[in-house]
């Protein structure tokens, strides 16, 4: 494939971009993605720099603080058991090397998976056919754990409407 750009060199970078459902692909050759990646760092160092911070504490703090630093590279590294991925690797390439990465890195992981996405539970998608049943069952399972919480608490009173609320839903199921 041709490098969009400049047309003349093969395309070895590959950008997508997702804007409010607006999926845009870009495919460059290595000497035009580097003239667009230093446009836009030397744009947003300016502007960062102008604000009193560089975009490497940009990146930090996006990332956790260590993203940028090479302390990660002195000690030894943290290898999955079932893949060998290692916490930098998985930064690295925005990959996770396999399902078990999740466990052995959860608390590295979960921090950035709920800063990129908001929250750390797949929800996946549901057909309209069941969503009104999924949802309501959803809501039955945490008022569930609300009244565990209210009893454990001796909050009788709100035990006894949390009951109510978790039957009135079941019999409209």
């Amino acid at each position: 494939m041709l490098c969009e750009k400049c047309k003349k060199n093969q395309a070895v970078t590959h950008i997508r971009q997702n804007i409010n459902g607006n999926l845009t692909e870009m495919h460059l050759c290595e000497n035009c993605a580097a003239e667009i990646t230093g446009k836009f760092e030397n744009e947003y160092s300016k502007l960062f720099s102008d604000f009193g911070f560089g975009i490497d504490s940009v990146l930090g703090s996006i990332f956790g603080q260590d993203f940028l630093s090479e302390n990660l590279l002195s000690e030894p590294e943290e290898k999955c058991p079932m893949c060998s991925a290692t916490l930098s690797q998985i930064r690295k390439s925005g990959n996770v090397g396999c399902s078990h990465c999740y466990q052995t890195f959860r608390s590295q992981l979960m921090p950035l998976i709920s800063r990129i996405h908001g929250k750390t539970a797949h929800n996946g998608k549901i057909p309209a056919s069941v969503e009104g049943k999924i949802s309501v069952k959803a809501q039955i399972t945490e008022l569930e754990n609300q009244l565990k919480t209210a009893i454990d608490e001796q909050e009788f009173e709100k035990a006894a409407k949390l009951r109510d609320e978790i039957n009135a839903l079941k019999k409209s199921i």
